[in-house]
């Protein structure tokens, strides 16, 4: 990866000891990268040398220190941000005790549940979008911090995979905003105030210039409809895509809950009800297809009243509910591949008031309408 040119104010940059990795068994935590400083003062950093920083996967019982730096490292300094951040990546892998190095006025707007949720989503989608093996030994490598103006600093890290550096060819790494605030260093992103980040891994497929929308066409249930590859996003790591998929509402059904078939929490309850749609997905593409991404995510279900209701997976603590009712009926995941030629039955759930009435199932951008009535 590249690093930024941030704004410095002080001479020189902290950099882990050498020799030194972090073993993780996840990925980070999200973050939102800010703009790289124009200061016209900016210096330009040099990297640090690729295996810098390595400390033992953290045991469960690693938490986070609310207190301040230890005495004899000075406040406010690089010294101090690089012993806090190595603190921090002791902890990866254990999400709430990472949560504790956000700011407190961070935690107001992104609550626990709510992070690790997101965390937890970052980590599915690192395997799914980039078909990582979930054997695959994943490594978080803190490589260096720098003060970039009074009160703020960044964290740079680099992600390794069974060993191999995972680059981006678009990424800039300006590294995670890290703040000085009441006498300690604390992990914060530009946009704290928003709560926490919201992930989207996918591209938005390019109309061609000048053509209208496509016109929405209603069908029935256990109608074959096609759908051009040219409706479909193009996931992180997938070649341009070609020929179309074939997709069949087959049945829905209203439910007040959903058992849980992954984790034994027990039952998934609805603040009204679930409704869901189960389907087979036909791949006639050119490459593998993922139906939680590249169908559920573009759904939405609408009443008489013109109420929207998106997925209920990516809402409230409701992750992997679409999954839990597919297996619950012997279907597959939606977060599981389809291999070009195959044809996958799955769901996708939405939650809705009780009170909600012909509904219909959408899908704009495909031109898609299909009445649940």
């Amino acid at each position: 990866m590249s690093t930024a040119t941030p704004a410095p104010t002080q001479a020189s940059d902290a950099v882990a000891p050498a020799g030194t990795t972090t073993k993780a068994t996840a990925t980070p935590a999200p973050t939102r990268t800010p703009a790289v400083s124009a200061d016209p003062t900016a210096v330009t950093e040099t990297p640090v040398a690729t295996a810098q920083l390595v400390t033992p996967a953290p045991s469960v019982g690693v938490v986070a220190s609310t207190t301040g730096p230890d005495p004899a490292a000075t406040a406010g300094t690089e010294e101090a941000l690089l012993a806090r951040a190595q603190e921090a990546h002791q902890a990866w892998g254990n999400w709430l005790a990472i949560y504790k190095y956000n700011s407190p006025r961070y935690r107001e707007t992104c609550k626990s549940g709510d992070y690790v949720a997101q965390v937890g989503s970052a980590m599915l989608l690192l395997h799914t979008f980039m078909g990582i093996p979930e054997d695959a030994k994943i490594e978080v490598r803190l490589d260096k911090v720098v003060i970039t103006v009074e009160s703020e600093g960044r964290v740079h890290s680099s992600l390794l995979v069974d060993g191999e550096l995972l680059e981006f060819s678009d990424d800039e790494n300006t590294g995670a905003r890290w703040v000085f605030l009441d006498g300690q260093w604390w992990s914060e992103p530009e946009d704290w105030r928003e709560g926490c980040p919201l992930l989207d891994l996918t591209t938005e497929p390019k109309p061609t210039a000048g053509s209208p929308p496509v016109p929405l066409t209603f069908y029935t249930l256990g109608e074959a409809i096609t759908i051009d590859s040219s409706q479909l996003q193009s996931l992180m790591g997938q070649p341009e895509l070609t020929g179309q998929i074939v997709l069949t509402f087959r049945a829905h059904e209203s439910t007040g809950e959903i058992e849980d078939q992954f984790t034994g929490q027990g039952i998934i309850k609805s603040r009204g009800q679930f409704v869901i749609v189960y389907y087979a997905v036909m791949n006639e593409l050119n490459s593998k297809m993922q139906p939680d991404t590249q169908v559920n995510g573009r759904l939405y279900v609408t009443d008489a009243e013109g109420r929207r209701w998106e997925t209920a997976d990516y809402t409230g603590n409701y992750f992997g509910v679409s999954g839990n009712a597919a297996v619950a009926k012997g279907y597959e995941q939606p977060e599981s591949w389809v291999p070009p030629g195959f044809e996958q039955v799955t769901a996708a759930v939405f939650e809705v008031p009780a009170d909600a009435q012909n509904l219909v199932i959408v899908w704009e951008k495909a031109g898609v309408k299909v009445s649940l009535n």
